[in-house]
């Protein structure tokens, strides 16, 4: 009867084995989710608010004395752009 109730060592060996890599998935399941919030929360949160730039015209005349048309002009696209209040200006 003592034979009866014990277990085939092989079994054994096979339910440790099975333990350990359940263990071993569960540890690194456990890592990456941390890693995972970790990364998370320096991702920022809000969404980028579209932006522009307007970068000033050069006078490109021989004489160059058109400097004022092309300060002018960038000015007014400025002027212009920012009444649009769904773009961030720069």
């Amino acid at each position: 009867m003592a034979g009866a109730t014990e277990v085939p060592r092989k079994s054994v060996w096979n339910l440790l084995l099975a333990r350990r890599w359940a263990l071993t998935l569960a540890a690194t399941a456990a890592i990456l989710a941390l890693i995972s919030a970790l990364i998370w929360r320096w991702i920022p949160r809000h969404a980028e608010q579209p932006s522009i730039v307007v970068l000033p015209f050069d006078d490109l005349s021989p004489t160059h004395d058109n400097e004022y048309f092309a300060v002018g002009l960038t000015d007014e696209i400025i002027g212009k752009l920012s009444q649009v209040r769904a773009l961030l200006f720069r």
